[in-house]
């Protein structure tokens, strides 16, 4: 579909993608696979565990920037694309639940 349509930028709502609760490394790394240039959480952030680790060297899974100080990974993040020099993503503010 990326090459297809010729996308620029192609920003993925990941939170829910394992089954409705979180994400997974893997699930991460196949939506990567799939042309993703970033993966959003949300509330459902750390629903599974393994999140609260991988996410450090998942530089392109961006949670919540509303997230406490000191809370694993990042709420924003820079990447350079082929047709668009720079862009910045930040997932919006997370819902209670």
């Amino acid at each position: 579909m990326v090459r297809d349509w010729a996308l620029d930028l192609v920003v993925v709502n990941g939170e829910n993608a394992a089954g409705g609760f979180g994400i997974t490394e893997a699930i991460y790394q196949e939506l990567l696979d799939a042309g993703a240039d970033a993966i959003t959480l949300g509330n459902h952030a750390w629903d599974q565990r393994e999140a609260l680790v991988f996410i450090e060297r998942a530089p392109k899974l961006i949670r919540p920037a509303n997230f406490p100080k000191g809370t694993p990974g990042r709420g924003a993040a820079l990447s350079d694309q082929e047709r668009q020099a720079r862009a910045r993503h930040q997932t919006p503010s997370a819902a209670s639940s």
